[in-house]
């Protein structure tokens, strides 16, 4: 897919929704007030067999269009025993 969200829950919410090749903008909570994120998707892979599965997301964040930071994201699950 080419596309993902990562959704914080709780008393500081965000959804910060990741397209590769798109820049998005998303509202990210914080304990100091509301603030509107830039996020540019960079790379999105995801590999899924019966037992197990990978996701890779790469994306990088900016505010007012000045870049704050690159992060990458790598998720292993596996089946519950």
């Amino acid at each position: 897919s080419d596309m993902a969200v990562m959704e914080r829950t709780g008393d500081y919410k965000s959804k910060l929704v990741i397209k590769k090749g798109e820049r998005n903008n998303c509202f990210y909570n914080t304990p100091h007030g509301d603030l509107v994120i830039g996020i540019f998707g960079e790379e999105i892979k995801s590999k899924f067999g019966e037992d197990k599965g990978e996701i890779l997301l790469k994306y990088a964040l900016d505010s007012n269009l000045q870049p704050i930071s690159e992060n990458t994201v790598e998720i292993t699950v596996r089946k519950a025993e």
